[in-house]
């Protein structure tokens, strides 16, 4: 199918959905197992279901998968790890700050320098998480901050690959590759820099079963929507996301954002 923009829009937005419940989905499975197993299950399970798509894979595609599954899964287990400290909402918004180190990465990755424009939004962003992450006037930033931080600039560097490598690739080939990397990192994590825990709850296969589902349908419809979008229009887009997580946090966990919170939303803006 050809794959407009309009129906490329609409793609992403449904992403956008789906990515913005899946954070406070992770929070919640982190009751039931530790941040980086969590990772190695949820995307081991979804690349096991799309390995067979891996049969014909060509050298640009098996490319694609490794550099992107690399800059994700670092990402991931940097988030998830994040999670363990820090709430939701605030992961949400902190994350935010990958849509808008998107330009500049690609810019850097392309060698392109950068706009005046891009260089006042990414001053106002680091503005803004800076107020995001200093609730009730603290402006101490938590180990869950730190790392949630990191994994915004591997999910910007994330976007940028999806945008180089989509075309000519099929999105299923490079998905099983992506996932099977996620879980190995998230896999090697929790042998080496975690203590391992897992309680198999009915809610914990719940959770797992809607991330890992969601990451599927998602990064399918992300990888053909590059196609038409730049990775910039796509990181504008991705911002929605990060305000339903907020929201979710707040109605499932009663997060709250204090009036600092709310300013540092507004710069991000």
């Amino acid at each position: 199918d050809r794959v407009t923009r309009r129906r490329a829009e609409a793609a992403l937005v449904l992403c956008v959905i789906v990515g913005g419940l899946s954070i406070p989905a992770i929070k919640a499975a982190l009751e039931y197992a530790s941040p980086l197993l969590a990772v190695g299950v949820r995307f081991g399970a979804a690349g096991l279901l799309l390995a067979p798509a891996l049969i014909g894979a060509t050298r640009r595609e098996l490319r694609a998968g490794l550099v992107i599954g690399l800059l994700f899964g670092v990402g991931v287990a940097l988030q998830n790890t994040g999670l363990y400290f820090t709430t939701a909402s605030r992961s949400g918004f902190i994350i935010t700050l990958s849509a808008l180190l998107t330009p500049a990465i690609g810019a850097l990755a392309l060698r392109e320098r950068p706009s005046r424009g891009i260089l006042v939004r990414l001053v106002a962003a680091l503005a803004g998480v800076w107020l995001l992450t200093a609730p009730g006037g603290s402006a101490e930033l938590n180990v869950g901050d730190l790392r949630t931080l990191g994994a915004a600039v591997f999910f910007a560097g994330q976007i940028v690959a999806v945008g180089y490598f989509t075309h000519g690739s099929r999105p299923a080939r490079v998905l099983a590759l992506k996932f099977a990397v996620t879980a190995l990192i998230g896999f090697a994590g929790t042998a080496t820099l975690e203590t391992s825990r897992f309680d198999p709850a009915l809610a914990l296969i719940l959770l797992l079963t809607f991330l890992g589902g969601g990451a599927i349908v998602t990064f399918t419809l992300q990888l053909r929507s590059q196609r038409v979008l730049s990775a910039n229009e796509a990181a504008l887009i991705f911002l929605l996301e990060r305000v339903i997580a907020a929201a979710v946090g707040y109605w499932a966990f009663g997060e709250r954002i204090g009036p600092g919170q709310v300013d540092g939303r507004r710069a991000l803006r």
